[in-house]
């Protein structure tokens, strides 16, 4: 009963050459556009993560003492921003994945040779080179 009446309407109104017709303008067949729509899907992608990401993100230069659980920061003094961003990574549910849609895979798996923070083994950063005035 239900299909007869739904064929009835179709035949009233002419719905499904409409749908066909729409559905082909939006699902084009040629394999060119597969490129334009992985583009929309990644830009959409990046905006969901980096929406869910400001709720937990903190733009502060103020000076905080970390005491999350990354225990080789535990104790330094950082930014809230820097602060934030560990606890991101660390603490908020998927939010290490979200962080790395949105900026990409990390450059090195090690800290910066300028790491002078208490946790890392990589030295100091030089003063630079001596200069001898003779």
């Amino acid at each position: 009963m239900i299909r007869s009446a739904i064929r009835w309407v179709d035949d009233r109104l002419g719905a499904s050459h409409f749908t066909k017709t729409a559905l082909n303008k939006i699902f084009p067949d040629h394999w060119s556009f597969m490129l334009g729509e992985v583009a929309m899907y990644s830009l959409v992608i990046l905006i969901l993560t980096g929406v869910y990401l400001t709720f937990f993100f903190v733009p502060a230069a103020k000076d905080v003492v970390y005491a999350g659980p990354y225990e080789p920061l535990q104790g330094v003094h950082m930014s809230a921003a820097y602060a934030s961003t560990l606890h991101i990574s660390f603490e908020v549910r998927a939010g290490w994945s979200c962080a790395r849609c949105t900026t990409g895979p990390p450059s090195s798996s090690s800290p910066p040779s300028s790491c002078t923070c208490a946790g890392c083994s990589s030295p100091a950063p030089s003063a630079g080179p001596a200069s001898s005035t003779g």
